[in-house]
């Protein structure tokens, strides 16, 4: 028969396992919140911009995704994870006059993009191996503004047709 001591050390593994389990989870889940924030402060601070002349100075950054690196690389475990905290921030933008802005701005630093040429050139160039490669890092402000307003155009399209079909119902 099996010994009393040997089932109590395999139900201790197994809630020593269970616990740690869900430890990572609850940290996983604080990093995704932390990141969250940043968010929400970024896009704060563009949805309650009063004109063109009050947007944030971050626009004008290329390497803002690269900037942010470690709450990224804190937060994805896995390097594939398209993330771009440029496009998170734009996609909470709900003011259209806001996106307007940046897209008719004559600002010329909205249209810059991350190369990672420049990096290796700048005295950045130590810590731009630690970085993991995103794809969406290849769009400037203005073209993720511009996606954005297509997708508000899109919403505001979709949601008049369901509106007509409602009306058409009755």
């Amino acid at each position: 028969m099996i010994n009393l001591k040997v089932i109590v050390f395999f139900v201790f593994i197994f809630i020593v396992s269970i616990s740690d389990v869900f430890a990572q989870i609850s940290n996983k889940n604080s990093r995704w919140e932390d990141l969250d924030r940043y968010i929400n402060h970024f896009s704060d601070s563009l949805n309650m911009a009063s004109d063109s002349t009050q947007l944030p100075k971050y626009l004008e950054m290329p390497w803002f995704d690269w900037l942010l690196r470690n709450e990224i690389k804190r937060t994805c475990c896995n390097e594939l994870v398209p993330i771009s905290l440029r496009r998170a921030i734009l996609r909470r933008v709900f003011r259209e006059d806001v996106l307007k802005w940046i897209i008719y701005s004559n600002n010329l630093s909205y249209d810059k993009i991350y190369r990672r040429e420049e990096v290796m050139k700048s005295s950045l160039s130590t810590l731009h191996d630690d970085f993991p490669n995103l794809p969406l890092m290849e769009y400037s402000w203005r073209d993720l503004a511009k996606n954005r307003l297509k997708d508000i155009g899109s919403y505001k399209e979709i949601s008049r047709t369901m509106n007509e079909l409602k009306r058409n119902k009755k």
